[in-house]
């Protein structure tokens, strides 16, 4: 999946109120994707039916979207997703 990819879901999981997430990305690769407000719960090695090894990262989200305030795409990486 590209970059480009990663930061369209982003924009879309930003808008989301998700209580917890998971998927292949670690923070560091999740904020510079674009997401923001999302907390890593945890991580864990998953198995494949392959001879691939991957990492599954679960989120849960720090704050509400509310539409009414809705978040700046431009704010600081301070905002965005910390482990």
């Amino acid at each position: 999946m590209s970059l480009n990819d990663r930061k369209n879901i982003s924009k879309i999981l930003n808008r989301t109120n998700f209580k917890i997430m998971a998927w292949y990305f670690g923070p560091r690769d999740s904020a510079k994707a674009g997401l923001k407000r999302a907390k890593l719960l945890y991580k864990m090695p998953m198995h494949s039916t392959g001879k691939e090894k991957f990492t599954v990262y679960a989120y849960f989200k720090t704050e509400k979207y509310d539409p009414e305030d809705p978040w700046s795409d431009s704010e600081s990486e301070a905002e965005s997703v910390s482990s």
